[in-house]
């Protein structure tokens, strides 16, 4: 099992090293939809919580070229982004 998750991430990583372009595979170049129906607080259209995302701290793991981190970002939120080089 260990050496496919290895050759899925050395895949991963390729991609990346290769120069991904926005746009290009899973780049979005822009946030994901659902995400941004969270952050403007209408996720109550879909069936979601209505309540509206806490303010504070918050973390983005694997975020790629930071379109989650930008949007996130108000007044009242810090919001780290983290990615592998």
């Amino acid at each position: 099992m260990a050496a496919a998750s290895s050759s899925v991430s050395t895949g991963w990583e390729s991609m990346w090293a290769r120069g991904l372009k926005a746009g290009q595979a899973f780049d979005a170049s822009r946030t994901e939809p659902a995400f941004t129906v969270l952050i403007e607080g209408q996720g109550k259209d879909y069936g979601w919580s209505a309540e509206p995302l806490p303010t504070g701290r918050a973390l983005v793991p694997g975020c790629g070229r930071g379109y989650a981190v930008a949007s996130l970002v108000c007044e009242d939120r810090r919001v780290v982004g983290l990615e592998s080089e």
